[in-house]
């Protein structure tokens, strides 16, 4: 176990690196077939999406990732004319 958080302490570069380490470690044993994303991913810091996501969903917090990519996906294609359509959700919400 030391030389796991001697390992950790060597290679971050700030405390919210480390934070993630051990929550990934954390994650990993609890979910060993489980997969998490890279660390650092900037969308994580969009304090707007996070305001608003927190005041529109209340009960699934497990969709942020996709409802910030639809997001940005429908910015990123606002300005181009023709309709955009979200097709093939589940249960009538991404």
């Amino acid at each position: 176990m030391i030389s796991f958080i001697d390992n950790i302490v060597r290679k971050a570069k700030d405390l919210s690196y480390l934070r993630y380490r051990f929550a990934e470690e954390f994650f990993y044993i609890l979910n060993p077939d489980q997969y998490l994303g890279e660390y650092g991913k900037i969308w994580l810091k969009d304090r707007e999406f996070f305001d608003w996501y927190r005041d529109s969903v209340r009960e699934n917090r497990r969709s942020a990732e996709r409802k910030y990519f639809l997001r940005e996906l429908v910015r990123s294609v606002s300005g181009l004319p023709g309709d955009t359509a979200e097709c093939g959700v589940f249960t009538g919400h991404s």
